[in-house]
């Protein structure tokens, strides 16, 4: 898991900015007050698939891969717009484009499902099947920040703050930094990597323990799949340190530089690999 940064421009659909954003809110709003009044069971408005259009974009923050576990989209491994703080209980960020990210659905569906533990959840709009339109139109405005103009009655600097107040247990690559919270561990004889916490207690350790279980990024096909990745780039390492290997080190380089990168696949376990394992300082 690397860091992820939201490019807050106009590549952002109109759907989750400006007018748009407030429309939508107030859609999303009238539907919440119409589950209340019918005492139904399930909110149907959230299988609605009105997040879709973000799918692009973030993909591109994330270089094409899953912000969680890092795996390549390909076209037998989709991946999903996935709500960080589940749209299940946080109904009133299920439109909130700072609340998803890029994720295959084994992290998505298989794992993380509405697991979202927090030491102090937010607490929804109050919203009862008596609440006026009037009042659907001033909390569309507050319920969630403008993620590219910001300048709704919720800024994004105070949005931010409340999600840090929540202390959350999931480590979220848009929010921190994840790589010093983990380090990587091979098994050449079962050929497969292993991430871990790498510190050593405290809450941090905590964190990343509880990242590891609810995103399930010790599945075996990851553990092997990194290891492939892992081989090459400590082939590469080894190569790069030999001496009559100087005609070619520019190249081999270049070649490790490119497993860093933030588009290549395990970019955090080559960073670990290169940087730590080996002690190499490109």
């Amino acid at each position: 898991m690397i860091r992820l940064e939201r490019r807050r421009t106009e590549a952002i659909p109109a759907r989750f900015r400006g007018a748009g954003r407030i429309e939508a809110a107030q859609d999303l709003l009238h539907a919440r007050r119409a589950h209340i009044a019918s005492d139904a069971t399930a909110f149907v408005y959230l299988r609605s698939g009105l997040w879709s259009p973000a799918k692009p974009q973030l993909k591109a923050e994330s270089s094409g891969k899953c912000g969680y576990c890092e795996s390549l989209a390909a076209p037998n491994s989709h991946c999903d717009v996935e709500h960080i703080r589940p749209k299940d209980i946080y109904w009133w960020l299920a439109l909130c484009f700072d609340n998803y990210v890029y994720s295959c659905q084994i992290c998505n569906q298989k794992f993380k499902r509405v697991n979202y533990p927090v030491a102090r959840p937010l607490q929804p709009p109050q919203l009862t099947a008596a609440t006026t339109d009037g009042r659907i139109a001033t909390l569309a405005n507050a319920i969630a920040p403008d993620p590219f103009l910001d300048d709704g009655a919720l800024s994004l600097r105070r949005f931010l703050f409340q999600l840090q107040q929540e202390r959350p247990e999931l480590i979220c690559p848009y929010y921190e930094d994840p790589e010093p919270f983990f380090q990587w561990v091979a098994d050449t004889a079962m050929g497969e990597v292993r991430i871990e916490p790498k510190v050593a207690r405290g809450r941090q350790r905590m964190r990343a323990e509880r990242t590891i279980q609810i995103l399930g990024l010790n599945r075996e096909d990851l553990r092997t799949a990194r290891f492939q990745t892992y081989s090459i780039v400590s082939t590469l390492c080894k190569t790069y340190l030999l001496p009559d290997t100087a005609s070619v080190r520019a190249d081999i380089e270049a070649a490790l530089r490119g497993t860093m990168a933030d588009g290549h696949a395990f970019a955090a376990m080559n960073r670990y690999v290169i940087r730590v394992t080996n002690g190499l300082t490109i």
